[in-house]
C-alpha cells in the first residue's frame, strides 16, 4: 500500500536531486515525493521534471527557509506517512516499507526511526552511527535534547506533524532538531537498528552555506525551547518572546572550513572504533583519508597527532 509522502526541500541541489528523487521513488510504499523549491537558481526544477514518475510533484516556493518549504510540503502531502529528506541525501530502498509497516502493526508508536550514515559527494561512506543502539522506544532520550539518531531516518504519522503545527518557520537552521524534540512530547518514537539514511556532506549544501554563529545559535535555542517546555509547557517562541539574533562575527565566513572539518571528525571517530574492534589495518587506512581531507583545515597537526597515538597504541609490543 502506498502510504508514504516524503517531502524533500531543495535549493540549489541540481547535481544530487536525481538520485535522491530516485532512491525514494524505489518504494512502491511511497505514494508521492514533494520537492519544494525554494530560492534556487540553477538547474534543480528542471532536473526534477525529468522524472517521467507520475509520483513525483515540484511544489515553488517564494524562498522563506527550510522550515517554511517543509510546512508548504505538509500542506500538499496526501500520504497517512510523512518524512523529510534532504535533496542531496538517499534512503536505502527497502526503508520505507520496512518502516510503514512497523507504524502500521504499532497503532501506540508516532514515530520510528533507525540508524544513518554519513557519505561524501562520490557516494564512498564516511562513517555510521547509532550503530551501537539496540531496537527499543527512544521517546524519553529525545524528552532529555538528546538526539539517539538523524532526523531524515524518521517516519512519523502524518498527524504527528500536524498536531504540533508542523515546522517553527522562525528556525531558519535547526529544524530538524527543534521539530523531533516537539514531537516527542506528544507521541512516542521507536529505533529500530536497520540503516535508514545516507547523509551526504559536500560543498553547496544548504547547511553547509548558512553562517557559523547562526546555525550554533539556533541549534542552542532548539535545546533551550525544549527545556523550557518540559519546566513550563510552553517556551519562549510559542510565547512570542524568542531571543534577538546574534550579530554574526567578524570572519564568521558561512560554511567556511565546514565540509573538510566535518569530513575529519567523521573518519577519525571512525578510525578509532575500527581500532577498537581489531581491524588495525582498516583503521589506519581510515585515518590516512582523514589526514589527507585535514590538510589545509587547522586539524592537520592535530590528526596526524591522533594517527600516530593509535599507531602506538595498536602496534604489537
Amino acid at each position: 500500500m502506498s502510504s508514504v509522502s516524503a517531502i524533500i526541500p531543495a535549493r540549489n541541489n541540481a547535481d544530487t536531486i536525481g538520485a535522491t528523487l530516485a532512491s525514494c521513488l524505489a518504494s512502491p510504499t511511497v505514494a508521492e515525493v514533494l520537492v519544494v523549491l525554494h530560492a534556487s537558481h540553477d538547474d534543480t526544477a528542471a532536473a526534477v521534471r525529468a522524472h517521467a514518475d507520475p509520483r513525483v510533484k515540484l511544489i515553488e516556493d517564494e524562498g522563506r527557509g527550510i522550515s517554511r518549504a517543509m510546512n508548504v510540503g505538509l500542506a500538499a502531502a496526501t500520504g497517512a506517512h510523512v518524512a523529510k529528506i534532504d535533496a542531496d541525501d538517499l534512503v536505502p530502498a527497502d526503508r520505507f516499507a520496512r518502516q510503514a509497516a512497523f507504524l502500521e502493526a504499532r497503532n501506540d508508536m508516532m514515530a520510528v526511526s533507525g540508524r544513518f550514515e554519513a557519505i561524501d559527494g562520490a557516494g564512498a561512506q564516511l562513517s555510521t552511527f547509532a550503530t551501537e543502539r539496540a531496537e527499543g522506544e527512544v521517546t524519553d532520550a529525545y524528552l532529555a535534547q538528546e538526539r539517539p539518531t538523524h532526523f531524515g531516518t524518521w517516519l512519523c504519522r502524518r498527524d504527528g506533524w500536524e498536531r504540533v503545527g508542523g515546522f517553527r518557520e522562525w528556525f531558519v537552521t535547526a529544524e530538524d532538531f527543534d521539530m523531533p524534540f516537539r514531537l516527542a512530547m506528544v507521541g512516542r518514537v521507536w529505533f529500530l537498528p536497520e540503516m535508514a539514511y545516507s547523509y551526504r556532506v559536500r560543498e553547496g549544501s544548504i547547511t553547509r552555506t548558512q553562517n557559523d554563529t547562526l546555525r550554533r545559535f539556533y541549534s542552542a535555542q532548539a535545546i533551550r525551547f525544549a527545556q523550557q517546555r518540559r519546566a513550563t509547557g510552553t517556551d519562549d517562541l510559542e510565547r512570542g518572546a524568542p531571543p534577538a539574533l546574534p550579530e554574526p562575527k567578524p570572519g564568521d565566513d558561512e560554511g567556511a572550513g565546514l565540509l573538510e572539518c566535518q569530513t575529519v571528525g567523521f573518519l577519525t571517530g571512525r578510525a578509532w572504533r575500527e581500532f577498537d574492534a581489531g581491524k588495525v589495518r582498516t583503521g589506519m587506512r581510515t585515518m590516512a583519508r582523514s589526514i589527507s581531507y585535514a590538510k589545509g583545515t587547522g586539524k592537520l597537526r592535530q590528526v596526524k597527532a591522533l594517527a600516530v597515538m593509535a599507531a602506538k597504541a595498536v602496534m604489537p609490543r
